[in-house]
């Protein structure tokens, strides 16, 4: 947990509780409509469609990059580096060089990391909760052989 945004109360990844399922829904559809529009900017632009490509790749990433554009804002103010902070740096990078393709395939795996950082928390959150109901009430405590 790198994100410097951890311990606030801002903090979406980390928040105690469960994300709703409404939330896990839309992440993973903008995870895997980004994911389409890299496969078709890729598609059309080896079939010489550069401009519609382009089109598909900037898609892709204005899906991708604002939750760690958001993140990497928070690290900076709080004057830390973190993972968020090196992702921008990477698209921006990617981008600057032309290299579109490259740009949105790393902030959408990015994306993919997160997610699956999400889930397993959720479920480790989870297990933990039905672990504590586990427990009983009270308990006996045994010394020296007396209870």
């Amino acid at each position: 947990m790198s994100d410097a945004c951890c311990g606030s109360d801002a903090c979406d990844t980390h928040a105690a509780g469960t994300q709703t399922s409404g939330k896990r829904r839309a992440d993973v559809l903008r995870v895997a409509t980004s994911g389409l529009l890299i496969l078709a900017g890729a598609a059309v632009s080896s079939a010489g469609q550069h401009g519609v490509g382009l089109t598909a790749y900037l898609g892709a990433i204005a899906l991708s990059v604002p939750t760690p554009a958001q993140r990497a804002w928070r690290s900076l103010r709080a004057h830390a580096l973190d993972i968020n902070v090196l992702m921008i740096v990477a698209v921006a990078g990617a981008a600057a060089l032309g290299d579109w393709f490259e740009a949105a395939s790393v902030v959408w795996l990015f994306g993919i990391a997160q997610w699956l950082e999400s889930r397993s928390l959720e479920r480790a959150r989870s297990a933990s909760r039905e672990l504590v109901t586990l427990a009983p009430a009270q308990a006996l405590v045994r010394r020296h052989g007396i209870e």
